[in-house]
């Protein structure tokens, strides 16, 4: 009889579980998620950025350390602060009663803290000094070269999109940073720039340097091989050897000429043997150089150089003779066999194309206009990752994530490739890939 009423109460129990739209008999279906209030959850939060140079340091007549004043008001919202500056800030948040603020991340070159936070508010260190320094850099202006390194680690550390950013010189005591709407910037976004596909562009073949860094800054991978507008060919790719920075080759010689321990040399790539070409007193010294080409039409080699004022020289394998065609020519540069004419990169980031004479006198100046990144024509002194390459009747810029990387400036994580068109200066993203994906 007992046993009969342990099995009549266990009955309905076990009929009420499988009705259940939670679970089954066993209790082991998980709870079904509605997708549209999922995304409607996502809809809710914001990620807004701070950036400062300094704090300020004196207010009600008391001089003390770094301070910024910054007021939430996104009612409604569930927000994620990221607050980064470059000296030592205490940044003193207010929020609207009807913002909920989740966490706040702390970035930036010096230690930083929050204060003001309702409890249970997460706060992540992650300015240079701290435990797990994944933010060690600040930005006060969304132009800067740092943004793209901003987006690509709040994409990682938040899983968020920046919502957006207020930046300026320095905190004012009286005056409070107010965040209180949402700024669209394509920027912003992890995606960007978008590349073009391949179907609406031309097909084009090109030889150029491959630049793959290494753990430490200066440490990198080099190779020479051919590209197209959609990457290199990898099974094309030859490795340099030691110590040679750059390469071009002469077709018609059927020779490689590169830049070899601050020098100029003729580079056997099967013997691995780099022959160094001696310049003599006849030309100014070779200092920092940065870049090499070849001219088939004069059977002439082209070296440009950053040191000092900098020099445009050729030399002339069939007589080793060597001549200086002009000083001050710009850090990248390119020879275009089609249009009898040099082009050159400014390299102060004005992302302004200079066309140039055979006798090396700018002749006109066309603005570059594309989705060109911040930071990316950081030029010199001597061999960059930035290379411009004649490719038919147009011109390639490729940039490799390499270069000097500090805390403060965190250099390049991707590689881009530009089709740009010289008479217009319209540029066209046409490859990117991300180093360490």
């Amino acid at each position: 009889m007992a046993i009969c009423r342990g099995f009549c109460l266990l009955v309905p129990l076990l009929f009420l579980a499988i009705l259940s739209p939670h679970g089954n008999a066993l209790g082991d279906e998980k709870p079904k998620v509605d997708p549209a209030a999922k995304e409607a959850d996502k809809s809710d939060r914001e990620l807004h950025v701070v950036g400062l140079y300094e704090g300020f340091t004196k207010s009600d007549g008391k001089i003390h350390g770094g301070k910024a004043l910054v007021t939430v008001n996104r009612p409604g919202k569930t927000v994620t602060l990221v607050l980064t500056s470059h000296t030592p800030v205490t940044w003193e948040v207010t929020l609207d009663k009807d913002t909920k603020l989740a966490k706040v991340i702390l970035g930036g070159s010096k230690v930083a803290a929050v204060k003001g936070l309702p409890e249970k508010v997460e706060v992540v260190e992650a300015f240079r000094t701290a435990k797990n320094p994944e933010l060690p850099f600040y930005l006060y202006k969304v132009d800067a070269p740092q943004l793209r390194g901003l987006v690509d680690t709040l994409d990682r550390m938040a899983n968020q999109q920046i919502t957006s950013f207020t930046g300026q010189y320095r905190a004012e005591p009286e005056t409070p940073i107010v965040i209180d709407q949402v700024q669209k910037d394509e920027r912003f976004s992890p995606d960007f720039p978008k590349v073009v596909p391949l179907d609406k562009l031309p097909k084009l073949t090109f030889q150029a340097n491959h630049y793959t860094p290494g753990e430490r800054v200066f440490d990198e991978s080099r190779a020479y091989g051919e590209f197209t507008l959609g990457g290199p060919n990898l099974k094309t790719l030859q490795p340099l050897p030691d110590r040679v920075a750059r390469m071009t080759y002469d077709p018609v010689g059927k020779k490689y000429y590169g830049i070899a321990n601050h020098g100029v040399a003729e580079i056997d790539l099967e013997k691995k043997k780099v022959t160094k070409l001696e310049p003599g007193l006849d030309v100014p010294e070779i200092s920092w150089p940065t870049g090499v080409m070849y001219d088939t039409k004069r059977d002439r080699l082209l070296l440009h150089t950053s040191g000092g004022p900098g020099y445009l020289y050729a030399y002339y394998p069939k007589t080793a003779k060597w001549e200086a065609i002009s000083d001050r020519p710009p850090a990248v540069m390119a020879y275009h066999p089609k249009d009898e004419m040099f082009y050159g990169l400014k390299g102060d980031d004005s992302c302004e194309l200079h066309h140039i004479s055979l006798k090396g006198a700018v002749v006109k100046t066309v603005k570059l206009n594309g989705p060109l990144m911040p930071g990316m024509l950081g030029l010199g002194p001597g061999v960059t990752g930035v290379q411009l390459i004649p490719a038919d009747d147009k011109l390639v810029l490729l940039v490799a994530p390499t270069g000097h990387r500090s805390s403060e400036t965190p250099g390049p994580k991707w590689w881009y490739m530009y089709l740009i068109d010289q008479k217009t200066g319209q540029a066209q993203l046409t490859w990117k890939e991300k180093l360490g994906k």
